[in-house]
Formats: structure tokens, sequence, C-alpha cells
């Protein structure tokens, strides 16, 4: 078990002891955690693989929504040099693989 002081603190030792970030179904911590290692990806303060495990469509909204920001000229870098959506495991492990 590992005890950080805040938030803050818990994103940046999760993002700086990983090799790749793979979200799953989950809340709004779930949310906020992949829009932030997203943003730093975006910024090149890392270049890890970030996937989003789409089972059973639990994050089309998500993916439709940053396909939209994307295709509006929001996102500096293109969607797909920021996250690989698939709703299938061994796609996830594919792209990681490939990535790392």
């Amino acid at each position: 078990m590992i005890i950080t002081v805040d938030l803050a603190e818990r994103k940046a030792m999760m993002l700086d002891r990983s090799d790749a970030i793979v979200v799953m179904v989950g809340g709004i911590g779930t949310v906020d955690e992949a829009s932030d290692v997203m943003e730093h990806k975006k910024h090149g303060q890392h270049d890890k693989p970030i996937v989003v495990l789409n089972t059973d469509g639990f994050y089309n909204g998500l993916e439709q929504q940053l396909t939209h920001m994307d295709s509006e000229g929001f996102l500096p870098k293109a969607l797909g040099e920021l996250v690989f959506f698939t709703r299938e495991p061994q796609a996830a492990i594919d792209y990681i693989n490939l990535s790392t």
C-alpha cells in the first residue's frame, strides 16, 4: 500500500511508476485520472501509451467527445497520438507492446 498526501501526489506517483496507462470502467475519479495523463502527454511530459478499454461501450461518450474536440481543432496532437480506444483486451495489450 502506498499512501500519498493528496490526489495530485497520487496521480503523479502512478504516472511515474507506470509503463503504460490502461483506463478501465470506473467513476469520475477514473475520468479525472485519464484526462490528467492525456493532458500531460499532450504537453510532452510523458510518451507512455494510454489505452481506454471501452468495455461494452462504457466510454463511447468520452470517445465521441474527444473525437469532436479533435475535429474542431482543440487538440494540438491528433487524438490517435494521445489515446487508443478499444473494446478488446488483447488489442490493448498488443497496442502497449507495440508502443513500448
